[in-house]
């Protein structure tokens, strides 16, 4: 009776833009399940202090707060409105696809597509294509909200393509200036063991230069007694020895480490899925409490991230290998965008 009172005294209009906000809501809520039942945490984990979670209320708070605001401008045509919320739900069931997919024991026969599972880059793409939707629809919203009209989908189209390019760049630019917190002093530390982040391996089973850069100050840190064990990590392609078990090799033929030292671990195949390992394995089931990651200053950014958000006290460090800037500018946009999509989806 209470709903209907309230519905009842609503325009036809106003009622389609607040079921709007339901649905964005509800979005909201669901992609936050994602994010922790992707990485199989519980929801008693959940932490509004994390970055990207304040960075979606942020982005479903742009789309509800002019929704909430639009229902006394009568002059909005309906046709419009309608749209608004045709195409809410589009996103809406993009984000439910993705995250029953993720969920889900479906596998690819073509496993891996450009070094990544072909799987994680559908998932990715699906909760890309619904947050597009959802940034044009801001944008409309906020429009319509200012009593601006014309040519209103064509120009917000414009402006969610400048935005997405201004949040890439400003991504870049936050990642070419990041110092992770604790890299001062690293090395004069004792640590229970140093984790070697999996990068690619090359013909005849060899690590390639950023592989083996990592894997040779993992050594470094062994042979000054700054770390106890290295932990080895990755899994592998089709046709290709893993990248956990071509570090080991490495290790034993070429610097003669007692394998006693070197764990390996070769089921991850993303960052994500080592840090989760790293968390799981490690300190929760044998309680390294001193663990030191490393990897390359590109990737540090995105490794430590993802240890804040798995809840994982763990240092960074990087190798010693220097890239050429053409390299370097390609890696660290990779990564860059990887830290992005971290932060909206956790993936």
């Amino acid at each position: 009776m209470f709903l209907e009172k309230i519905f009842g005294k609503l325009s036809g209009s106003h009622k389609i833009l607040i079921t709007t906000v339901v649905i964005a809501v509800l979005d909201l809520i669901f992609l936050y399940l994602f994010k922790y039942e992707y990485n199989n945490f519980s929801l008693s984990e959940f932490s509004l202090n994390k970055f990207g979670n304040q960075l979606n209320l942020f982005i479903t708070a742009l789309f509800v707060l002019p929704a909430l605001f639009i229902s006394p401008k009568k002059d909005v045509p309906g046709w419009v409105i309608n749209a608004v919320f045709y195409s809410s739900m589009v996103f809406f069931f993009i984000d439910i696809f993705a995250f029953l997919l993720a969920l889900s024991g479906v596998s690819f026969t073509n496993g891996y597509l450009f070094g990544y599972p072909f799987k994680k880059i559908l998932i990715v793409a699906l909760l890309g294509i619904g947050l597009i939707i959802k940034v044009y629809l801001i944008i409309i919203l906020w429009k319509i909200l200012l009593g601006k009209k014309s040519n209103i989908f064509i120009s917000s189209a414009l402006y969610t393509t400048v935005i997405i390019i201004l949040v890439i760049i400003l991504t870049y630019i936050n990642n070419l200036f990041y110092q992770p917190l604790d890299s001062a002093g690293l090395e004069n530390r004792k640590y229970d063991v140093a984790v070697v982040l999996g990068a690619a391996v090359w013909q005849k089973d060899k690590p390639s230069p950023i592989f083996k850069g990592r894997i040779e100050k993992a050594f470094e840190l062994l042979r000054k007694g700054i770390v106890k064990n290295i932990q080895v990590t990755g899994g592998n392609a089709p046709g290709e020895m893993s990248e956990a078990k071509t570090a080991y090799n490495y290790l034993l033929k070429k610097h003669n480490i007692d394998k006693k030292l070197v764990f390996i671990e070769e089921e991850t195949t993303t960052t994500s899925e080592q840090i989760r390992f790293i968390k799981r394995k490690l300190v929760e089931e044998k309680g390294l409490k001193n663990i030191l990651i490393i990897s390359d200053k590109f990737h540090l950014r995105r490794v430590l991230e993802m240890c804040d958000f798995f809840n994982t006290n763990a240092y960074g460090i990087s190798s010693d290998y220097e890239l050429n800037w053409k390299e370097l500018f390609l890696y660290r946009f990779r990564d860059s965008i990887g830290v992005l999509i971290f932060w909206l989806f956790a993936v």
